[in-house]
């Protein structure tokens, strides 16, 4: 949904910058690439993927940068909306101490 909203309110021609799980996990692969197949769908193309770029809650994540075609008269979701996001998927109840223990380590490195 906040990839979305983003793109309504690019104008055209505008860039975007939207982070996706970095992940050896697949789910992790998966988020990532049905987010590039949203992207294609409404009205942007993908100008580059760099992968570890920037940290998003403390693990490593492709920075997607894209670039605003063309408005769409509705949001295209490609698939049913279950409400469920990536990190909850895969670490269930454990994934705010998840979350924790990445950004301890994260700190502890530097």
């Amino acid at each position: 949904m906040f990839t979305a909203i983003g793109i309504r309110f690019l104008r055209i021609g505008g860039y975007g910058f939207i982070a996706t799980p970095l992940d050896d996990d697949p789910k992790a692969y998966d988020v990532t690439i049905e987010l590039m197949k949203f992207i294609l769908e409404n009205g942007c193309i993908i100008e580059e993927v760099v992968p570890g770029l920037t940290f998003e809650e403390g693990l490593p994540a492709y920075q997607v940068i894209i670039k605003k075609l063309k408005d769409v008269d509705e949001i295209n979701w490609l698939n049913q909306l279950n409400g469920q996001l990536y990190e909850y998927q895969i670490f269930g109840d454990d994934s705010y101490n998840h979350q924790v223990e990445a950004n301890t380590y994260k700190k502890d490195e530097k």
